[in-house]
């Protein structure tokens, strides 16, 4: 085995490494791994947005001005239907693609005038999405970057797009008999009162 002299293995180092890109590990995944809701109820879903101690950090001096995300779920489809995107309170603006929708993916884009300066380890909230059961199953959710290397801009000039993608699951249960027996109990007592007043009225005529 051939043994470089010490000067020129540190110059090939340093070559090595001012060629590497910096990055940081920006790292997307909802606020939990499992979501149950019901047919015809609603569960809220949020995406969140870390990053490790590896490579170039968002921090005071290197802000983070926006981020370009999709989400898919419809797999298999009919099982839910996204009703709504809300943007975290730390944008101050956020795009989506139209609501209510059962097409995957689903689109958001944040933005910041001043920049994201923090993210805290617990996660940085970019979007809530509120999804609705449509029929009994089990649906997997994926998020992950909207365009590679294009999605998540700093205040430096670079993108930091993370480029994990962060899956969760969606299930989907038929109503429980005893939620179906309250309904159903509820609307009849809806209209015994409607009937009552209707009777009440005629005999005071």
């Amino acid at each position: 085995m051939r043994r470089l002299p010490l000067p020129m293995l540190s110059l090939g180092l340093v070559a090595l490494l001012w060629a590497a890109p910096a990055r940081a590990d920006l790292v997307l995944s909802f606020n939990s791994p499992t979501y149950t809701t019901q047919v015809g109820q609603n569960v809220a879903v949020q995406v969140l947005l870390t990053q490790t101690p590896a490579g170039t950090q968002v921090d005071s001096l290197n802000t983070l001005l926006g981020t370009g995300v999709q989400v898919t779920f419809n797999t298999p489809p009919g099982i839910a239907s996204v009703q709504s995107i809300v943007g975290g309170p730390a944008w101050d603006a956020t795009s989506t693609s139209p609501t209510p929708s059962t097409t995957s993916p689903i689109t958001f884009a944040n933005s910041s005038l001043l920049g994201i300066g923090t993210i805290p380890g617990s996660g940085l909230l970019l979007a809530t999405i509120t999804f609705q059961g449509l029929s009994p199953g089990v649906n997997v959710l994926n998020v992950r970057t909207l365009t590679p290397g294009a999605s998540f801009p700093t205040a430096s000039g670079a993108f930091l797009d993370p480029t994990t993608i962060g899956t969760a699951t969606l299930t989907v249960l038929v109503p429980e008999p005893a939620s179906i027996i309250m309904a159903v109990t509820g609307l009849g007592a809806v209209i015994g009162g409607a009937a009552w007043r209707r009777a009440r009225g005629r005999s005071t005529v």
